[in-house]
């Protein structure tokens, strides 16, 4: 792994935050649910399967003052130019929160978000606008907007330590 110490937790930081929320997750599914292998993770964008189904799981991120998500970001582009996991092979895209998991059917949540799309925006942090910081593409969208899409609101499993 390259970069400066400080960018070297950071990713190390954000891989563990997102392996636990996959823990987190797999707790409401079945038993024969299982995690993708690597390459099915970094080409299909899909961390975990149940009863056939594949779930793309994004941990929480920004929160507000009562531990609830603030906002997500939607991945078209990842930072290498490659397909975001917008566009990969995940049939539910599932979004933390404090309390429960957002689950929205992939295809869905992409035309909601293309369909908000309101142009491109470099600098600030603004809903709906298109993010670059090079060959990535993303969108900000609000986790109330979310919750007003979802398939389905899932209640967390408090995991033993």
């Amino acid at each position: 792994m390259r970069g400066s110490p400080k960018e070297i937790r950071t990713l190390q930081g954000a891989h563990e935050r997102g392996r636990r929320a996959e823990n987190e997750f797999r707790a409401t599914l079945s038993d024969n649910a299982r995690e993708s292998t690597q390459l099915e993770d970094m080409f299909e964008h899909w961390d975990l399967m149940d009863d056939g189904v594949t779930y793309d799981i994004k941990n929480i991120k920004t929160v507000d003052a009562h531990g609830k998500s603030v906002h997500h970001w939607i991945e078209f582009r990842n930072v290498k130019g490659k397909s975001g996991s917008i566009e990969g092979k995940a049939d539910m895209m599932v979004f933390e929160d404090r309390d429960d998991w957002i689950i929205i059917d992939r295809i869905k949540l992409k035309k909601f978000c293309e369909d908000k799309a309101v142009g491109i925006l470099g600098e600030g942090k603004k809903p709906y606008y298109w993010y670059s910081r090079g060959l990535d593409k993303t969108m900000l969208v609000p986790t109330s907007d979310l919750r007003v899409i979802a398939n389905e609101l899932r209640s967390k499993v408090k995991l033993k330590d």
